[in-house]
């Protein structure tokens, strides 16, 4: 990946008093951002799947779904500038999960400020 550091966790202590067996550690900071995207991505999934299914957007705030959108847009357009797989993916699939959300909202905004 171009423009990222490669960190690596500091390699097993050696020291004499150390008797313990040494072993590194099997994940890269790779695989770490591709678990956290995919659990951060899929706890958002409910909340799509609930708002398309009953349309009900009473409880959520329109002013604050349009900033989340910009905000997923940016970390998407930063993931892209720094070639992170994790994070472009995380954010696709977040964005299209949030865009579904505020579309359904906006759609509803009329219905929700009256209360019905």
């Amino acid at each position: 990946m171009k423009g990222v550091a490669h960190y690596r966790i500091a390699p097993c202590d050696r020291a004499p008093y150390n008797r313990a067996p040494c072993q590194e550690p099997n994940l890269s900071p790779e695989s770490i951002g591709f678990i956290a995207a995919l659990l951060t991505t899929g706890a958002f999934v409910p909340q799509a799947w609930m708002t398309v299914r009953t349309r009900d957007t009473r409880s959520i705030s329109l002013a604050m779904y349009v900033v989340f959108n910009i905000g997923i847009a940016l970390w998407l357009a930063y993931g892209v500038l720094i070639d992170s797989r994790p994070m472009i993916w995380a954010n696709v699939i977040t964005l299209a999960l949030a865009m579904t959300i505020l579309t359904v909202k906006w759609q509803n905004r009329h219905r929700d400020r009256v209360g019905s």
